[in-house]
C-alpha cells in the first residue's frame, strides 16, 4: 500500500512493480541486478534493517537512484507537490538533483536547502543552481539549514517538513570497505531515521 499510494501521484511517468525472488540471507545481489535496468527503486522502510541494506544495495551497487518510502506516510492529495533539494554542490547531489528532475519538473513548489555549518555553499552557488531550475519552469525558494541542534540528516529532514515538502532530494555518501558500507553523516542518519520519503542518488 506504501509503494502504491506513491506510483498513484506520478503523472506522465511509467511505474512497473513486479514480484522479485530473492534470497533472504542475502538479498543485495538480487536487488542490485534488477535496479540497474530501472530509472529508481522504491524501498518501504516497513522494516527498517532489512530496508537499510536493499537501499545500500541500490545505491553503492548500481548507480541508480532510491526513493525510500517511510512506514508511516501523511495522508497527501498530491505527496510529490512540493519537493525539497538539499544542496551542497557535490556530484552526488547533482546527480540525485538530475535523478529527481522528472519529478521535480511536476511540482507546484521547490526549495533549495543548503547546510553552510556543513558543507559551504556560496550565494552564487545557489543563483546557479535557481537558474538551472528556472530553465526548466521552476521557481524555487531557498533557505539555510541549521545543523547544530539535530544534526545533518535529521536537520535536513526537519526543514523539508516546515517547508511542507513531501519529498527530499539529497545525495548520498559512501563506499564499500570489506563488503560493509561506511557511510557518510547525513545518509547514515536519514537511514537510521527516515522521517520522510527521500530520493538518493550516489554519484
Amino acid at each position: 500500500m506504501v509503494l502504491q499510494r506513491y506510483t498513484e501521484h506520478t503523472k506522465g511517468l511509467q511505474v512497473l512493480a513486479r514480484p522479485l525472488r530473492v534470497d533472504l540471507s542475502s538479498p543485495a545481489p538480487s536487488l542490485s541486478a534488477a535496479a540497474r535496468c530501472h530509472d529508481v527503486t522504491m524501498v518501504a522502510f516497513n522494516d527498517p534493517d532489512m530496508a537499510r541494506i536493499l537501499a545500500e544495495a541500490v545505491l553503492f551497487g548500481t548507480g541508480r537512484p532510491a526513493l525510500l518510502l517511510p512506514a508511516a506516510i501523511p495522508d497527501a492529495p498530491r505527496p510529490f507537490s512540493r519537493i525539497a533539494v538539499a544542496w551542497d554542490g557535490s556530484g552526488s547531489a547533482t546527480r540525485a538533483l538530475h535523478d529527481a528532475m522528472p519529478l521535480i519538473v511536476q511540482a507546484d513548489e521547490v526549495v533549495i536547502i543548503s547546510a553552510p555549518a556543513d558543507k559551504f555553499v556560496t550565494e552564487d552557488d545557489v543563483a546557479a543552481l535557481s537558474e538551472y531550475f528556472m530553465r526548466h519552469g521552476v521557481v524555487p525558494r531557498y533557505v539555510k539549514a541549521n545543523i547544530e541542534v539535530l544534526g545533518i540528516g535529521l536537520a535536513l529532514q526537519h526543514y523539508a517538513k516546515l517547508e511542507g515538502a513531501g519529498l527530499l532530494v539529497m545525495g548520498a555518501y559512501g563506499h564499500s570497505r570489506l563488503q560493509q558500507f561506511i557511510l557518510g553523516g547525513a545518509t547514515r542518519h536519514v537511514l537510521d531515521n527516515l522521517q520522510l520519503p527521500v530520493l538518493m542518488s550516489q554519484s
